[in-house]
């Protein structure tokens, strides 16, 4: 079986990605899009519509496309794209019902099902979560999964490119690939390369480009950048130096009120 979940025809995951969020987007009315989508997928209607609603999960999962985060809304369309056999969807609600709805076994079934399917973030998690696989067995899991997401990274999927580089580690290597996924303006690596610049190897141009990946996060919707926004200007930012510490963000409790505020406006608790 392909490591693919949806056929493709002859266009790259980013491209399909990319044509069916525009559908979203559009609420299906824009029926341009529409045929364009069922041309890619050679009229395969149930892997349009799994496509479909995989793409409105994820933007209700991760607030994103301008849409308020709703996570039982999420697990909705997430449950019904797995029914269709999508792959990521499946690993997406696995990973729901497991941090958000404590649902353990429904979890793991989905994630098994997941696997079965060749999605590489499943692959990997099972490698990592089973204490009785064997070495060999754990080997060709990490293989097979560093294989599907370095793929559909360099096909430009901004999703895929992010979760290539939660596997390189925090390496340049892995830091050029979420900034790639945030130039896309993907929330997810906005928010994370931020806080990653804000952590890491302290520089002046750190700081501010942190603060800069943060607030592109906000204006793309995201309260939970509003959170870090919030917090850095609640403590301020201190890099290490020599013996001292140098400030880089004086703290300033109006600044993080008005951060805190946004993120409230934009559906954060």
């Amino acid at each position: 079986m392909s490591d693919e979940p949806i056929p493709r025809a002859q266009a790259s995951s980013h491209d399909l990605a990319s044509l069916t969020q525009r559908v979203v987007d559009a609420s299906m009315h824009d029926r341009s899009l529409v045929q364009e989508i069922h041309t890619i997928y050679q009229d395969d209607a149930v892997a349009v519509e799994a496509e479909t609603l995989f793409r409105r999960g994820m933007n209700l999962c991760y607030g994103e496309h301008g849409v308020h985060e709703d996570l039982d809304k999420a697990r909705g369309y997430f449950w019904e794209a797995s029914s269709l056999d999508h792959a990521e969807a499946q690993y997406e609600l696995a990973l729901l019902l497991e941090n958000e709805y404590g649902l353990d076994e429904q979890a793991d079934e989905w994630l098994k099902r997941s696997a079965d399917l060749g999605c590489g973030p499943a692959l990997m998690a099972l490698a990592e979560m089973d204490p009785d696989i064997s070495q060999t067995r754990k080997n060709d899991l990490i293989r097979r999964a560093r294989t599907w997401h370095e793929a559909r990274a360099h096909a430009g999927d901004p999703c895929d490119q992010m979760r290539f580089a939660r596997l390189l580690g925090r390496g340049d290597e892995s830091l050029c690939w979420l900034r790639a996924a945030a130039e896309q303006d993907y929330v997810p690596a906005c928010k994370e390369l931020g806080r990653r610049l804000l952590s890491g190897n302290a520089g002046r141009k750190v700081v501010p480009d942190g603060v800069y990946w943060l607030r592109r996060a906000v204006s793309l919707g995201s309260h939970h950048a509003c959170r870090v926004l919030g917090d850095l200007y609640l403590r301020g930012h201190l890099e290490p130096g020599p013996g001292y510490h140098v400030t880089r963000v004086p703290p300033d409790a109006k600044v993080a009120i008005a951060w805190y505020e946004r993120g409230i406006a934009l559906g954060g608790a």
